[in-house]
């Protein structure tokens, strides 16, 4: 990453620590997406805010939301994909 895009990232970082506090649902998951995509955590503070504001907040995510978020949590723990249609199908479907 050039000094220019370092420069926006860190700014764009500090802003979204700043306005944490005013993202819907949508915008923690999008925070949270971007940064990772871009490997890009200097530190603990965003992803420390991250975590407590959507757990605060949890009642706004929708369901699928959770097990999406469940899913791959897991992947990260097991160190590979899930294939969420088998898991999904294995769960709902196979049930008598």
């Amino acid at each position: 990453m050039g000094d220019g895009a370092r420069a926006l990232v860190d700014h764009l970082y500090a802003l979204s620590l700043q306005h944490l506090h005013t993202f819907d649902a949508r915008g923690l998951a999008n925070t949270a997406w971007a940064f990772a995509k871009m490997r890009y955590v200097p530190d603990a503070s965003l992803p420390a805010a991250l975590s407590a504001e959507a757990t605060s907040r949890i009642h706004e995510f929708a369901a699928q939301v959770h097990v999406y978020m469940c899913v791959r949590a897991s992947e990260r723990a097991l160190g590979h994909r899930i294939d969420m249609w088998a898991l999904f199908w294995h769960c709902f479907c196979t049930q008598v």
